[in-house]
């Protein structure tokens, strides 16, 4: 057992962990072995997400063409932030800013001097997006507004789709249309306001259901097809009552939630969900095998402490990644293999400590290189000298203890209330300040500005005028400014849906409240029933995010089949 440096608490490592980093070191001809890591895995992730800015953008203009632009950094960063357009240009390069290694001093400080001086994208988006001017972390995305983390989106609004067209307002969403307030649902059509949902079209208001249609405030339900509050309708009365219950009035909306609320308070919840998994632990997999302690993850394989990520293979600690093999400690990347302790690099591999690096290959503390390889602080080397001053360094950064540790947060280019690190692992501004990380007071938005009050705003979305897009609205939550635009409207309008009265991240952070967190605990299966292979009650134990003390009625897998598959 080892206590947490960062937050105290005791925490293990398991052996598959050390026999990983023997694997990273002898797969890399590393000169060192990378050490097991000090901190816990939460804290870890928490490290990682101080590097992560999905939502907090600014107007600010691009440092090389000078047109105004809208960024995830601020005015006052010391850098250069370039637009899209400029960023992949051949107007620059990256390593025209290389700088040689000092080996008097440590890695991290080094790293950070050039970090203050080579440019950046504005927003982090592949070349290949189009039409999404104020989407960020994106890639393959076409014509989409405020979308966060998401490949292959095209016409979505809000959140952060995958692979989906013409939704608004998810969390992480796959395969979806024409979908509206969904959290984490996979192929679902014509839905709204549903969680852990899949194969379904035309649900509203519904709770693990699967393979369905034609269902409003259902819970746990499968191959079922014009039902309402789990009761069983022919077409007829199903359609009936349906009409009696439009989705643009509040009142409808929060007698619908309260008894979906009821719904799932008696009904068994499975202890993790996922499907097609061999040997994994965490919640949310899907097509996995040995993976461990990892959420809301698909296709992955022989890896552990993964969050968001798609078709992994012998990777650790990685977030908000897809397609990669051989990484460790890292954040944000596409197509890249064999990768530590680097965020937002694309197709690239043997990467290391770098950041926003595309088409690389053996790069060490590098950031926004371009289709380069050997390269270290961003100045490019022969082959046989870069494997060398590589080993160097890495013997250089065991001495100094940074060897195998990720970016401090002290380094991060954002504050920690900027970052993602905020919304998954929240602290107070007197935590934050007391760990010597930035905090921001003054990030974006306007209170007070507004040109039309919530209650002048219709309920009934047909009887909305589409000049509410000239308007500026307040948020009931927060107070914040906020505005819509003409295609969301429209798509109010087509499904009958009411105008939103909150701004994007209070919404968001709505979505994020229904989740559970991303952490495990041991617990014992709570069925009782007859019939279930057990007397008394089931002496299954698991781990599961659903907390000991909390109330929900929680099944091993095998009770949960039984009763509700």
């Amino acid at each position: 057992m080892q206590k947490c440096k960062n937050c105290t608490k005791d925490f293990e490592h398991p052996e598959h962990f050390g026999k990983f980093l023997v694997h990273v070191k002898d797969v890399m001809s590393l000169p060192a072995a990378i050490p097991l890591p000090k901190l816990c895995p939460s804290c870890r992730a928490q490290r990682r997400f101080c590097f992560r800015n999905e939502m907090n953008l600014c107007r600010r203009t691009c440092t090389l063409c000078k047109k105004d632009i809208i960024a995830m950094y601020d005015a006052d960063a010391p850098f250069p932030v370039y637009c899209r357009e400029c960023f992949w240009s051949d107007a620059w390069d990256a390593s025209d800013h290389g700088r040689s290694f000092d080996f008097s001093r440590s890695f991290f400080d080094q790293y950070k001097e050039l970090l203050n001086t080579v440019p950046r994208i504005a927003l982090a988006a592949t070349a290949d997006c189009v039409g999404s001017d104020y989407a960020n972390n994106i890639g393959s995305v076409k014509n989409s507004y405020l979308i966060y983390g998401s490949i292959y989106a095209e016409d979505c609004y809000y959140g952060s789709p995958y692979y989906s067209k013409n939704c608004v307002d998810v969390l992480v969403s796959r395969h979806g249309e024409y979908s509206y307030e969904l959290v984490d649902c996979q192929n679902l059509n014509t839905s709204a306001y549903c969680q852990d949902c899949e194969n379904s079209y035309d649900l509203a208001f519904c709770y693990d259901v699967k393979n369905c249609s034609d269902c409003i405030g259902c819970v746990g339900l499968r191959g079922k097809q014009y039902c309402i509050f789990n009761e069983q309708l022919s077409e007829q009365e199903y359609k009936k009552r349906k009409a009696e219950m439009p989705l643009w009035d509040s009142a409808v909306r929060t007698e619908i939630q309260t008894r979906l609320d009821e719904l799932k308070k008696n009904a068994p919840h499975r202890f993790m969900r996922g499907s097609k998994n061999e040997q994994v632990t965490g919640d949310y997999i899907y097509e996995s095998k040995n993976t461990f302690e990892s959420f809301f993850v698909e296709k992955c394989e022989d890896s552990a402490y993964l969050g968001q990520t798609i078709d992994m293979k012998d990777c650790y600690d990685a977030n908000f990644t897809e397609n990669d093999e051989l990484l460790y400690n890292y954040l944000g990347s596409w197509k890249v293999q064999r990768a530590l302790c680097s965020f937002t690099c694309y197709n690239g591999h043997d990467l290391y400590y770098s950041d926003f690096c595309n088409n690389c290959s053996n790069i060490f503390g590098c950031i926004s290189l371009k289709n380069k390889h050997y390269a270290i602080f961003n100045t490019l080397y022969a082959p046989d000298e870069w494997i060398a001053l590589r080993d160097k360094i890495i013997l250089h950064m065991k001495e100094t203890g940074e060897w195998g540790d990720y970016f401090p947060a002290t380094i991060s280019p954002f504050a920690f209330n900027e970052s993602v690190a905020s919304q998954y692992y929240p602290l107070s501004k007197d935590e934050v300040v007391a760990r010597g990380w930035r905090w921001r007071d003054d990030i974006g938005g306007t209170i007070g500005k507004e040109t039309i009050a919530s209650s002048q705003i219709p309920e009934n979305i047909a009887l909305v005028s589409d000049n509410i897009v000239s308007s500026i609205l307040a948020c009931q939550t927060c107070s914040r400014n906020y505005k819509l635009i003409k295609q969301e409207v429209a798509f109010y309008k087509k499904f009958d849906y009411a105008i939103p009265r909150h701004c994007p991240p209070c919404r968001h952070k709505h979505r994020l409240a229904l989740r559970n967190p991303r952490s495990l605990w041991q617990r014992q299966c709570d069925c009782v029933l007859t019939g279930h292979d057990h007397a008394g009650q089931c002496a299954v134990k698991f781990e599961t995010s659903y907390a000991p003390d909390r109330p929900e009625i929680v099944y091993c897998e095998s009770c949960y089949q039984k009763e509700v598959v």
